[in-house]
């Protein structure tokens, strides 16, 4: 298990943004998505640590964290799931998890032929996945966006 790093003498941090500094509309998204999964995080309540929006208007947006709330946020962020996928030609420098051989039809001929399977991530996208209702039966329902500070 890896060690837990810790800075010392910040417990808590209070970032303040302000849409008017930020510099473009593509880290104005980011903001809006930092805001949207840190709301759902909440919702979950399962984490531990201090991830919170704790100031939300037309202006910007304020966030409250702790390293134990950050580690929370990107866990769930960049959480994702192990496939398998088959490709019928080695990767370079890669090597497979494993390889198979499997009788081929091509043109009439049969053939036997090498395939490797190597590993995909996947993101598990679970915040998306509660607001898409094409997410493979994980849709329940409407939900509402919690806009609310609390």
């Amino acid at each position: 298990m890896a060690k837990k790093k810790t800075v010392p003498g910040i417990e808590v941090l209070d970032l303040n943004y302000n849409l008017a500094e930020l510099p473009s509309s593509q880290h104005r998204a980011g903001l809006a998505g930092l805001i949207l999964m840190v709301q759902w995080l909440k919702r979950q309540g399962a984490h531990k640590g201090i991830c919170a929006i704790t100031q939300l208007d037309e202006r910007g947006a304020t966030l409250r964290i702790n390293q134990e709330g950050l580690a929370a946020l990107f866990d769930e962020v960049y959480a994702a799931y192990i496939e398998e996928k088959e490709e019928d030609k080695p990767r370079p420098k890669k090597k497979p998890l494993r390889e198979i051989k499997r009788e081929v039809t091509k043109k009439g001929e049969t053939e036997e032929k090498n395939f490797y399977i190597y590993p995909v991530y996947i993101p598990k996208a679970s915040l998306v996945a509660d607001y898409d209702p094409s997410a493979n039966g994980l849709y329940n329902g409407p939900r509402k966006l919690d806009h609310g500070i609390s």
